[in-house]
């Protein structure tokens, strides 16, 4: 199973494909690795329903997970955490935030219930707890979701969206 093949095959031939070589016991190159993964964030993409936490936690670097062929996501990468912190960032902003803003008005519900989803989900990580690479990004993160909720829905007031962790929500 190599790559682009990953990047290909039917889901369900995908699925049958890893649960075969698990019974197998291999060790995953990290090519196959990385392919795994960019499957599973971009089929989860593709159910545009990225604020159910299934796509967030996939996306999560701040711990060292296992890595889980039949779950894979980022945190269980064999990977420096700056490269799993990129990983987080570059799809977090640059595939899903950007392309969505870029849509102006029609995608705002989108983008703010996916700030809330992202918001709720790392809300409860400690940032004691994290390194010091980990911390400044998750922080700067949070920033961005409050900027975004507070920019899209401007009749909260701006107090509402501190870098402290308050989540946005959608006016009443």
């Amino acid at each position: 199973m190599g790559k682009e093949k990953i990047a290909t095959l039917p889901p369900e031939d995908l699925q049958a494909g890893v649960a075969k070589l698990s019974e197998e016991k291999i060790e995953w190159p990290k090519p196959i690795k990385k392919a795994l993964v960019a499957r599973r964030i971009a089929d989860l993409m593709k159910d545009n329903d990225l604020t159910d936490g299934k796509f967030i936690q996939c996306l999560a670097p701040w711990s060292d997970a296992e890595f889980n062929p039949a779950i894979p996501c980022v945190s269980g990468l064999e990977d420096t955490r700056a490269g799993k912190i990129s990983h987080f960032q570059n799809i977090m902003f640059k595939e899903v935030l950007v392309p969505k803003l870029m849509l102006g008005q029609s995608s705002s519900k989108l983008v703010t219930k996916f700030c809330q989803a992202c918001l709720a989900e790392f809300s409860t990580v400690d940032f004691v707890e994290l390194d010091d690479l980990s911390a400044p990004a998750l922080s700067e993160a949070t920033d961005i979701w409050n900027a975004l909720c507070a920019l899209i829905n401007p009749r909260l007031p701006a107090s509402e969206y501190k870098a402290t962790g308050a989540s946005c929500r959608l006016p009443s």
